[in-house]
């Protein structure tokens, strides 16, 4: 397994298949949708009790009201004795903290304040038996990089109306070669031959030549313009601070344990999509990023464990920090098969009337003995 470090570097390559997962946009700017996939019968049901199990939630869509929706994923080296404290041998640490905007940069998000997230952060540490360390106390042993930001990649819409009418996109329109385009696809004899022309007329035509409906009736016309709104989309991502990130928040949320689990059939094809959109959504996140406080003997420090959480951006983070944390805790320090989205409901408080007890003898002790000298 290779671990990122907090400001992407080293990252392992985007995994194929967890592409094949992503969401497929439509032509008229409707939301992303995912991409269907099979579910072994026999093996998935083992998942999903395993998931209950680590806390996981197992359906595909949680309700809004019922609690906040956490997306955790954890990451460690091998190592025999692990990173977890154990009972009487705390892990003595050093704290640091910073912020990271991945994807396009969004105006008016809401960080949680600095001191807010040390002392969350801090807290919950304390709670899973790490102790930070003081001035003339135990030595560090790892060093702990909170980074909490922003990771922004919904695409922008679409246009609504004729793409050649909206200026931004038809800048991208313009860097599309129209000739390619159309001869790769045996338009180029059939559609005119200019962008003006193929999407709204000739100009010296009157109405109704000029300009002409969008979409056009020509199925030939139709074919070509999705074609070329199509390549101008990809000029669009190619640029954009969305496709620089991309594969930085895909090992975030773990991606290449996805891959895995979706091609070994052990994640079902809906729990598989659910992650693999967030990577294409808005989310807040925060990453806990450990090393070893020991530097090599080049000069850097070795790459840990990381536990990331990320939740929707429209959640309040300041509030909500507490609560990521308190539910990620547990795996700090830890290596988790798969990623996976926890609840933080609470279970609800149920109450069994037990009525008065009653001995009730087996059958062999309640067949009373025959009278004596009755018949057989």
């Amino acid at each position: 397994m290779q671990l990122c470090s907090p400001n992407g570097a080293d990252c392992a390559s985007e995994p194929a298949q967890f592409d094949a997962l992503a969401l497929v946009a439509t032509r008229d700017g409707e939301k992303l949708r995912g991409i269907g996939l099979k579910t072994n019968a026999t093996v998935f049901p083992l998942i999903v009790c395993l998931g209950i199990w680590l806390g996981f939630d197992a359906s595909p869509v949680a309700a809004k009201d019922s609690g906040l929706d956490v997306l955790i994923s954890a990451d460690a080296i091998p190592s025999p004795e692990g990173f977890r404290p154990k009972p009487g041998e705390p892990i003595h640490y050093l704290f640091f903290q910073n912020r990271q905007t991945l994807g396009d940069a969004v105006a008016g998000v809401k960080l949680p304040e600095p001191a807010v997230v040390e002392k969350a952060v801090v807290a919950e540490l304390e709670k899973q038996g790490f102790v930070r360390a003081a001035e003339g106390g135990s030595a560090p042993a790892i060093a702990i990089i909170a980074t909490l930001g922003d990771a922004n990649f919904e695409e922008p819409p679409i246009p609504a109306g004729n793409p050649y009418e909206d200026g931004e996109f038809l800048s991208y329109l313009e860097l599309v070669n129209l000739r390619q385009v159309l001869q790769a696809n045996f338009l180029w004899e059939k559609v005119p031959h200019t962008l003006q022309l193929l999407f709204i007329g000739d100009p010296s035509q009157p109405y109704p030549a000029y300009p002409k409906p969008y979409p056009p009736s020509n199925p030939d016309e139709r074919a070509a313009q999705a074609l070329m709104v199509d390549e101008a989309i990809r000029y669009r991502e190619r640029g954009s601070g969305r496709a620089q990130d991309r594969g930085k928040i895909k090992a975030l949320v773990g991606a290449e344990k996805v891959e895995r689990a979706v091609s070994q059939r052990t994640l079902g094809g809906l729990a598989a999509e659910r992650i693999a959109r967030s990577v294409w959504d808005n989310q807040l996140y925060i990453t806990l990023t450990a090393f070893d406080a020991k530097r090599q003997p080049d000069g850097g420090r070795r790459l840990l464990w990381r536990t990331t959480m990320l939740i929707d951006w429209r959640e309040d983070f300041t509030k909500s920090l507490p609560a990521m944390l308190g539910q990620a805790g547990p795996m700090f320090g830890t290596d988790v098969a798969v990623p996976g989205y926890v609840n933080t409901a609470k279970p609800r408080e149920g109450k069994v009337e037990i009525g008065e007890s009653k001995a009730v003898p087996d059958k062999a002790s309640a067949k009373e003995p025959a009278p004596a000298g009755a018949k057989k």
